[in-house]
Formats: C-alpha cells, sequence, structure tokens
C-alpha cells in the first residue's frame, strides 16, 4: 500500500514538473496591446521609474513594477488575468515573465520589442513625466449621466 501511494506521489510530481517546464511565454506585438488591456489583461512596465519619467507607455491602467522589485511586488498582479510585461527593448520583461511562470502564473505575455518597437510601431507614448488625458464622456452619450441641463435642449 505504501509503495502504491509513492509511486503516485512520483507520478504526481513528474506530471506537475513536466507541465511547469512546458510552460512557455507567450509573446503580443505593440498593435495587440491595446485590446487585449480592453479585454481585461494587466499592462505591467518593468522599468525603473527613473525612465518612465523620460518616455512612458501611454497605456490605460498600466502598472510600474520595476524588475528590481519584481520578486516581492508579484504578488500584486492577480493569477487568473492575462499579464503583458513590457520594457525597454522586451529583454527585462522576459527575465520578468520567467520569474512570473516559474510561480504558477499561465497567462503571461511578453511584449515584443519593448517600447522601442512601440513607438517604432506609432503606438501612444507620454514624454517628460507628461500625464495620460483622461478622455471625457461628451454630455449626452450613453456612458455619460444625462443632466436637465445637458441633454434636454433640443437640436435645432
Amino acid at each position: 500500500m505504501k509503495t502504491m501511494f509513492n509511486f503516485t506521489l512520483v507520478l504526481l510530481f513528474t506530471f506537475l514538473a513536466s507541465a511547469m517546464v512546458g510552460q512557455t511565454v507567450q509573446t503580443v506585438e505593440p498593435s495587440g496591446v491595446e485590446k487585449m488591456v480592453k479585454n481585461g489583461a494587466i499592462f505591467v512596465d518593468v522599468r525603473e521609474p527613473s525612465e518612465l519619467k523620460e518616455l512612458a507607455y501611454n497605456v490605460e491602467g498600466a502598472k510600474n513594477i520595476p524588475l528590481s522589485q519584481f520578486r516581492e511586488r508579484m504578488g500584486e498582479m492577480p493569477k487568473d488575468k492575462k499579464i503583458i510585461l513590457a520594457c525597454r527593448s522586451g529583454a527585462r520583461s522576459m527575465r520578468a515573465a520567467k520569474m512570473l511562470i516559474a510561480n504558477g502564473y499561465t497567462h503571461v505575455y511578453n511584449m515584443n520589442g519593448g517600447i522601442i518597437a512601440w513607438q517604432q510601431q506609432g503606438q501612444p507614448v507620454l514624454k517628460n513625466g507628461e500625464k495620460p488625458k483622461v478622455k471625457k464622456a461628451s454630455c449626452c452619450s450613453k456612458k455619460a449621466k444625462k443632466t436637465k441641463s445637458c441633454c434636454s435642449k433640443k437640436k435645432e
């Protein structure tokens, strides 16, 4: 009986180890990031804050978790969501992606080419510490709360 139990444990650990080894980092092109984020993915820039002051991704809800703090802060990212990691060229974000996979994350994406490719493809950036502009819904749009003073005006 004990031998059967040990054999079962060996099989289980072998299966889990092979599953972890087989897990690879998926990649995403800069042009695919916006759609993934709109569908619930989390975008994480692993560059240092000083780098972001010069040039940052203009991605809604982007988080900054520097690679130097990544191991301690990876718990800030949920395991049940897609995580897109990015940096300057894609190398540091790949290291961060491998850390996540080694810690049980399964929906991990590394953005190809980093902010270099992002800019080359014409994606939006923030320069010199500039803050993202928040899009405001127009007064009478479906998302905006309609008010008497705003939407009751008749169009002439």
